[in-house]
């Protein structure tokens, strides 16, 4: 060896010697560090001292490795990120096989990259998009070579060390191998005491929240904030919800839901959808790394767009029973851990039992509330005997006990005449006109769900009802077909033992309705019987001294006309003015021509004179011949209307006609008409028509 190479030699020797024994001088300052972030401060300042740069880096579960610190200026880091289009703070990315990183982490011994193995380090870490300017950053940066070390706890690598400078050498790796392990125990160290404070602050954080649960056990909206609130002190949440199971419906519900400190609307879901719904249906703790590494079941969406790649999702349970599910997500991968996990469970008990006693009660007051609505109804409808107003009435009450539905209809039942007529349907926001709506006769037992709820006297749920629509023999639609209705309830209207009616309530959502709807529902249908049955009454009795006050004034007014000629207009007014109808007309028979002609008319009937009717012709000639009263729901539309009388006849008007007798024999008829959507009650007919 010559003299000069001894010198070279004698020189890096000394200088490996000084960077020893100053590398270790910084061991003794990192390791009264307390935290990750100081650990970082004080090695990046002692390596700086020492005219060189370093970086570190962390080594992810996931084999991954991201950028934990750099000791460039924010100047240079700031070009880099410009030059790349990377962020430092997010930086991450995969081992490459061979490559100088696999190799530290192999071998788990310290490598020395020269001038012309700095290209490959650097673009080991970059994307494939941004290799090509893999020089410039390098000029950027000032880089040189380097060692590359890793940081050893235990026989098990935590991350790697960088220490760049333009005169390391072979002789360097022994210092930097140590201080490496040395910036290795103070990183475990510091975490470690970190652990151990967070563990404190989380023990300190659940007790609190124990009782704060305690104090809003009665409120579910505030319940769920301080869940949530004690979740983000706990651990990161980007995301959080709470879900429920709804078992009736087989879904649950999402009723809060947070995206980056933002409430959003509830949403519900199949129980076969969504992280909730797993969590559900096993009952088990779900920890999901990085969504795009691992399988996992795709989340219902809420919030934004972004998507979210670690998930800590864990059971709500009340005693043994599943009551929902409550998960934690993050946007950055691999966040939680299985002490994180322990932790959430422990949550999750507290606000298991809490959040189904908040519903009990929430329950018990919404039935209390609704029992008085119940109680408010009875009393208004005590006040009211109009049939529409009673109908109006029990909708809205309808609408106000029982959420989430879309339409309301009341049939009456005739056990007489064995028929069910629809007497009022509101659908779509708006009161229906049911003018044209056959009535139903019911069906023979066992057949049609109407007829069943009537025989039976029982209500009846039908949660699938598109499917019980798809079986039925008949089915009328009311309202616009684009409201698809999935689920209906069936409550009989029930006074003094027999049934009157029935309440139909429908819902758009499948499975909308259980045993308390029908509870409440009943009450209200059997409050509505019993006003029904009052208004009728009271109909009956003023309709009754009507008939007697019209008969009073026909009679006296008749007693008064000297002949037939005189009686019949007396007659035809009377009963017009009696009856509230705008038009009439009397055809009287004339044996001479076999047949009934007109003898007085007045409004519209007045211009529609069809000449001699046939017994048994029309209208007027089946209610002679019958002697029966017959109601027409729309005139021009009548199946017995004349062909002569066709063009003559406005629309939009409905009528009644019936026999003129004597005390031995038919004399005619008396028709009377008046504007839709107004119709002619059958006991208006009731009055004896007769000269």
């Amino acid at each position: 060896m010559s003299k000069q190479e001894l010198q070279q030699a004698q020189h890096r020797a000394e200088r490996s010697e000084r960077a020893f024994l100053a590398l270790s001088a910084a061991f003794r300052i990192i390791q009264q560090a307390r935290s990750v972030e100081d650990v970082y401060r004080v090695l990046g300042q002692e390596v700086v001292k020492l005219g060189y740069h370093t970086s570190v880096y962390n080594l992810n579960n996931d084999l991954s490795i991201s950028l934990a610190y750099l000791t460039y200026t924010p100047k240079l880091i700031s070009r880099a990120e410009k030059l790349t289009g990377l962020s430092a703070k997010d930086f991450h990315f995969q081992i490459k096989h061979g490559g100088i990183f696999d190799q530290v982490i192999t071998l788990q011994r310290s490598i020395l990259y020269e001038e012309d193995a700095l290209t490959e380090f650097i673009a080991d870490i970059l994307p494939a998009s941004v290799r090509p300017l893999t020089k410039r950053l390098i000029e950027i940066l000032g880089l040189k070579r380097g060692i590359l070390a890793p940081l050893v706890i235990n026989n098990s690598i935590s991350g790697l060390i960088a220490i760049t400078g333009e005169d390391l050498s072979e002789s360097d790796i022994p210092a930097v191998s140590a201080f490496a392990g040395a910036a290795a125990i103070a990183l475990n160290n510091a975490k470690l005491y970190q652990d151990l404070i967070r563990d404190a602050e989380r023990r300190d954080v659940l007790h609190r929240v124990s009782r704060e649960i305690a104090l809003k056990s009665r409120d579910l909206n505030e319940l769920y904030r301080a869940i949530y609130h004690a979740a983000q002190q706990l651990m990161p949440a980007d995301n959080f919800t709470i879900a429920l199971h709804d078992e009736a419906r087989g879904e649950f519900i999402g009723v809060y839901l947070i995206d980056e400190g933002k409430e959003c609307p509830p949403v519900r879901a199949s129980i076969q959808d969504g992280l909730s719904g797993y969590i559900i249906r096993t009952g088990a703790t779900l920890r999901i790394g990085d969504v795009l590494i691992e399988d996992a079941p795709t989340p219902v969406h809420f919030g934004s767009d972004r998507e979210s790649r670690a998930y800590l999702c864990v059971p709500l349970r009340s005693g043994e029973k599943i009551i929902g599910a409550m998960t934690v997500q993050s946007y950055q991968p691999n966040v939680y851990t299985q002490k994180d996990e322990v932790i959430l469970e422990m949550l999750a008990g507290y606000a298991g039992s809490a959040i189904e006693n908040a519903r009990l009660f929430e329950a018990e007051l919404r039935h209390a509330e609704n029992l008085r609505a119940i109680n408010d109804l009875g009393r208004a409808l005590a006040e009211t005997f109009d049939m529409d107003e009673i109908y109006d009435q029990v909708r809205q009450y309808i609408y106000v006990v029982l959420p989430e539905i879309t339409g309301v209809m009341i049939n009456l039942y005739d056990d007489e005449k064995q028929i069910i007529t629809c007497a009022y349907c509101y659908t779509d926001d708006a009161v229906q006109d049911i003018s044209s709506l056959p009535p139903i006769p019911i069906a023979p037992s066992g057949e049609g769900t109407q007829s069943k709820v009537i025989r039976s006297r029982q209500p009846l749920i039908i949660n699938h009802f598109q499917e019980q629509l798809r079986k039925s023999r008949i089915h009328i639609s009311v309202g616009q077909r684009s409201t698809i209705n999935r689920s209906s309830m069936y409550v009989p209207m029930l006074t003094q033992g027999k049934v009157i009616g029935l309440i139909i309530v429908q819902s758009t959502i499948e499975g909308r309705f259980n045993k308390e709807d029908v509870e409440l529902t009943w009450l209200i249908a059997n409050t509505t019987a019993v006003a029904i049955e009052n208004a009728r009454l009271l109909r009956g009795t003023r309709r009754h001294l009507q008939e007697l006050e019209a008969l009073n004034i026909v009679s006296t007014a008749l007693r008064a006309a000297q002949t037939v000629e005189e009686a019949l207009p007396i007659l035809l007014d009377q009963t017009l003015n009696a009856l509230d109808c705008e038009a009439g007309e009397i055809a009287l028979y004339d044996p001479a021509s076999g047949g009934l002609r007109q003898v007085q008319a007045r409004g519209w009937l007045c211009e529609v004179d069809v000449g001699i009717i046939k017994p048994g012709e029309g209208v007027y000639g089946a209610v002679f011949t019958s002697g029966q009263v017959y109601f027409i729901k729309e005139i021009t539309r009548d199946p017995l209307m004349l062909p002569a009388a066709a063009g003559k006849i406005p629309p939009g008007w409905c009528g009644a006609c019936a026999p003129i007798r004597s005390a031995t024999e038919a004399l005619g008829v008396l028709s009377i008409s008046t504007r839709l959507p107004k119709q002619i009650p059958p006991e208006d007919m009731n009055l004896p028509f007769a000269p």
